[in-house]
């Protein structure tokens, strides 16, 4: 199957992607914080559920992957490969849960 063609922002990282890419992407795919990056052909009903959502991709250090089809993307935005975004995400989570939902910065 051919990757998909995306044109977008030039503030995009491209496989292959590093280790500690793959480490932080991986994150920003489990974190429930933002929707993840899914396959292409999820709505073809031999998909399964990942990280919450169907047809969820994988990072590698070659791509995305799907792991019910042989879809691959070779693209992610960049701040989901830097690690310091998801921190900043992360930390505002849990200052929103330890207020029980309520904002504490007004």
């Amino acid at each position: 199957m051919t990757e998909p063609t995306h044109h977008g922002p030039p503030d995009e990282i491209r496989a292959p992607f590093t280790i500690g890419q793959v480490e932080h992407l991986l994150a920003w795919q489990q974190s429930g914080a933002v929707h993840p990056f899914t396959c292409g052909n999820r709505g073809d009903g031999k998909h399964g559920t990942i990280f919450g959502d169907t047809g969820a991709l994988i990072p590698t250090v070659n791509g995305w992957i799907c792991a019910f089809c042989d879809y691959k993307q070779n693209w992610a935005h960049a701040i989901m490969g830097d690690g310091q975004t998801m921190k900043k995400i992360g930390a505002l989570m849990r200052a929103r849960w330890s207020t029980g939902g309520k904002r504490n910065d007004r």
